[in-house]
């Protein structure tokens, strides 16, 4: 680790067993714990079940994180739980005097072979003294790495904390002048990044089931309200259908640039443990046809 900075990254969970990330979890928190020197989770279910034990790594799992209940008893997806949760990362891995926080998902991981790269990014950032940059990401599905076409205001300067807040797949950046105030939102950004492969972390799809998949939809929903007139994903007649949930990634997949670079220590032991029945391999083989 680098002996300028402290860099923490904090990951929001859920029930890591339901939706199917028990499947890589201990992987993708190797990843982390071999790059940061704190690992922040914030669990919005009462049963995350993580399985990785590291002192670099802090569970937070409280009534303060946790997604409300409904009349039943079963816990309400909220997109508003999930900013709050990570806003509340940010201000955890601050007070352990962390300078750089980094925003990653329980299904992505830093690549072994970019570490070094990745570090002298984030230290070139930190000496222009602004209060974030960009995180880039690659895609996995099974055996095949896509290029960078993806980027999110979400590599942090917690010397600048109440500069920004964190928002759904973008960042409030607040900007102050004397008389002057305003807010501006930074959002997810799609194009070629393919020269940006380098400082890429890589985010993992469908290494789960086709039930899996279909538990973590149906309990999404709406994706919790946030857009009201938007209607349920990957759903027929608002119950969720699995054959448009791979059309769409299908789709999705087929715009993307293969990438010819081998992957990492992590990424081939996602694919390893992969299973024929695991959604990537009926991916692969839609958009290969």
């Amino acid at each position: 680790m680098s002996n300028e900075l402290k860099i923490g990254i904090w990951c929001l969970i859920g029930n890591l067993e339901k939706f199917g990330y028990n499947h890589i979890q201990d992987i993708v928190l190797q990843s982390f714990c071999s790059f940061a020197d704190k690992v922040v989770l914030i669990s919005s279910s009462r049963d995350a079940n993580v399985v990785v034990k590291s002192p670099k790594i802090q569970l937070i799992s409280s009534s303060q994180t946790w997604f409300d209940l409904d009349e039943k008893s079963n816990e309400h997806y909220s997109i508003d739980k999930l900013v709050a949760n990570s806003n509340l990362g940010s201000d955890i891995l601050e007070e352990n005097s962390c300078d750089i926080a980094l925003n990653l998902s329980i299904n992505q991981y830093i690549p072994e072979t970019k570490f070094e790269s990745i570090r002298r990014y984030i230290q070139d950032f930190f000496q222009t003294n602004k209060p974030f940059t960009w995180l880039y990401k690659m895609y996995q599905c099974g055996s095949q790495l896509f290029d960078a076409d993806v980027r999110l205001p979400w590599v942090f300067n917690l010397h600048h904390r109440k500069r920004y807040m964190v928002a759904p797949d973008s960042t409030l950046y607040f900007r102050k002048w004397l008389f002057w105030h305003s807010t501006e939102k930074v959002a997810i950004q799609s194009g070629s990044f393919k020269d940006f492969n380098g400082i890429s972390i890589v985010d993992v799809l469908g290494e789960f089931t086709e039930k899996e998949c279909e538990t973590l939809w149906t309990f999404v929903k709406d994706r919790g309200g946030y857009n009201p007139e938007s209607k349920p994903m990957f759903s027929v007649n608002g119950v969720y259908c699995h054959d448009e949930y791979l059309k769409y990634m299908a789709h999705k997949l087929k715009l993307k640039h293969p990438s010819s670079e081998p992957l990492d220590t992590f990424g081939a032991a996602i694919c390893k443990r992969s299973r024929p029945e695991f959604v990537c391999h009926e991916l692969l083989r839609r958009i290969q046809s």
